[in-house]
């Protein structure tokens, strides 16, 4: 048995609390690249000025994956609700592929024109990154430690 990574509270809250809170950055997220597909333009807005420069098929594979999480977040929170870690393991299968993409995603823009200065790159870039991969290892684990 791991030890509980939150400490105010039971595994199987957290895991709730992480199957309420991601159906919301999920539909961020499909709304932001639906926008951006739709021809919105990005210039004068801060949520869709980074995916503007992608491309359409990345955009389209972030929207499929985006949807799946959607569903699987709530197959996330019926498991966590029937203590069902089959389904919990649902939920980390998928978020792991969505992981990785975003992960090889990410490296891919730091070699693009990501930014006008080196200083833009790092601190959008890899500060981003390494925030992304930190807080997403953490959500991981307490579902698997549940």
């Amino acid at each position: 048995m791991l030890p509980n990574p939150c400490p105010c509270t039971t595994l199987q809250w957290g895991v709730k609390v992480v199957a309420i809170v991601g159906p919301v950055f999920d539909l961020l997220n499909i709304f932001k690249i639906t926008a951006i597909l739709g021809g919105v333009d990005a210039s004068d807005n801060f949520l869709l000025r980074g995916l503007q420069e992608t491309s359409h098929p990345i955009l389209i594979v972030s929207l499929i994956l985006n949807m799946i999480l959607l569903g699987v977040d709530i197959v996330l929170y019926l498991g966590a609700q029937k203590r069902n870690a089959t389904m919990c393991w649902v939920w980390l299968g998928c978020t792991l592929v969505n992981f990785l993409y975003s992960v090889i995603n990410s490296i891919l823009k730091l070699y693009g024109d990501y930014g006008t200065t080196y200083v833009e790159i790092l601190v959008v870039g890899v500060i981003g990154l390494i925030h992304g991969i930190a807080i997403t290892i953490y959500v991981m684990f307490v579902v698997y430690a549940s």
